[in-house]
């Protein structure tokens, strides 16, 4: 793919991950500069990007975090060192269509909040890492489904908001892992059915909502194991 999106951060070649059009990690061989907005593979050319335009949202950890101007609206952080940054990280309502994947990678904030943004995927393992994190607010996007393991690592959440989504069903051992979960907010989606042993380990839940959503009839057993 020798069309690749070049952010302003990115102007040094073989030192750095490349991001292509599907936002996924691209090390191109051989290694190439920057030019004219876009990854140049074979010319060897230097980096001239045009002036950006996208927004800085925040800074957490020492780095930067942007959002793209053109759509999809995609966040993506400056090349940093990244530090803990203790608080909450507040992306909410930014338009955000998609993440970077290890946009978060080493960072260690107590709260995400992602809330009222537009994003429909999650980049598998986009929260890696995360083990500090305490809540994480997904509430208001457009996810239709959420990848296997996509929470897998996150022992210290106690929050998680999925509300006014348009889930349609979720996997086997979702939750698995979060056995520190207190609060689950799964109301206003479009939730059919529930898996057999998908609050299988939450056993510290004291809060699940549920309501709003399309479920005619639960399966014997579904909350066995709260």
């Amino acid at each position: 793919d020798t069309n690749l999106v070049c952010y302003p951060d990115l102007a040094t070649c073989c030192s750095t991950d490349y991001r292509d059009s599907s936002y996924k990690v691209f090390n191109p061989t051989p290694c190439a500069y920057c030019a004219a907005g876009t990854w140049s593979l074979y010319g060897f050319e230097p980096c001239t990007p045009a002036a950006s335009t996208d927004r800085l949202i925040t800074t957490c950890g020492g780095c930067d975090f942007y959002k793209t101007a053109s759509s999809p609206v995609v966040l993506y952080r400056s090349s940093c060192v990244p530090s803990s940054c203790n608080g909450t990280m507040d992306l909410s309502g930014q338009g955000l269509q998609a993440l970077w994947d290890g946009v978060f990678e080493g960072l260690g904030p107590v709260d995400l909040d992602l809330g009222n943004n537009q994003l429909a995927t999650l980049p598998d393992g986009v929260f890696d890492g995360l083990t500090g994190l305490e809540s994480l607010y997904l509430n208001g996007n457009q996810l239709t489904t959420l990848p296997d393991g996509v929470f897998d690592g996150l022992t210290g959440l106690s929050t998680l908001l999925l509300s006014d989504n348009q889930l349609t069903t979720l996997s086997d051992g979702v939750f698995d892992g979060l056995t520190g979960l207190e609060s689950l907010y799964l109301n206003g989606n479009q939730l059919t059915t529930l898996p057999d042993g998908v609050f299988d380990g939450l056993t510290g839940l004291s809060t699940l909502h549920l309501y709003a959503n399309q479920l005619t009839t639960l399966r014997d057993g579904v909350f066995d194991g709260l």
